[in-house]
């Protein structure tokens, strides 16, 4: 398959059953030889086709691996969750489909998060951002304009919460009014990071895990772009 190597299962419990299936994540690697291993974030090239073939299949998790060429056994890896949220501004001025787009991936340090959060919270996003939403999608100044309310949804194990919480980019949603008091949540095409709380979280057992719905300050960059 030419734009994936593999797929990683994410199940609701460690029981490994298929009732217990909570989603299916295509992976490709890549590799890349560099002697600083240490950077926090880092630029990839990816061709424009592959792109397009992640957002036709509503998102895949990409995983760059540094490699030192004097010391082959000394690697870092870094990774990129590549969901409709993020494809859709990399792809909007794609004119040329054999061309490369810049992805920036974040160092997969031990623990700040943890790989099975972001698993979990790739594939929670994935769902959310599917079908509809998907179409409707808004930049975050479109949102702001629309007065609109936003959020994001945290899905981590309890030991795990506050790492998966402060050290991952989250995707966030515009919450858009509809008749009888529903919602739509409406993907932003930018990730943020919690920078402050605001108030308590409110908490939830689920399988092991905690859901959280949290109020807190998104930074975009480093300029404050919005609260909750």
């Amino acid at each position: 398959i030419p734009s994936w190597d593999g797929e990683l299962y994410v199940y609701n419990t460690d029981k490994h059953a298929k009732e217990n299936l909570s989603g299916i994540i295509h992976v490709q690697v890549k590799g890349k030889c560099a002697k600083d291993l240490t950077q926090p974030t880092i630029a990839y090239p990816l061709d424009v086709a592959d792109l397009v073939n992640y957002r036709d299949i509503q998102g895949t998790l990409l995983f760059v691996v540094l490699i030192d060429p004097e010391q082959p056994t000394q690697r870092q890896i870094y990774y990129a969750p590549l969901l409709p949220a993020d494809l859709k501004p990399l792809l909007e001025d794609v004119k040329n489909i054999k061309g490369t787009k810049t992805v920036h991936c974040v160092r997969l340090a031990e623990g700040h998060p943890n790989l099975e959060d972001i698993c979990v919270n790739f594939v929670m996003d994935e769902q959310r951002q599917s079908g509809q939403a998907a179409d409707i999608m808004m930049t975050l100044q479109e949102a702001t304009d629309k007065s609109l309310p936003t959020c994001l949804y945290v899905r981590s194990q309890p030991q795990h919460l506050l790492d998966n919480l402060f050290n991952a980019a989250h995707c966030v949603y515009a919450q858009y009014p509809l008749p009888n008091d529903k919602i739509m949540y409406i993907p932003i095409t930018t990730r943020g990071y919690v920078q402050a709380l605001q108030r308590k979280i409110t908490l939830s057992a689920d399988n092991k895990k905690i859901a959280a719905k949290i109020p807190l300050t998104i930074r975009k960059g480093n300029i404050t772009d919005i609260t909750v």
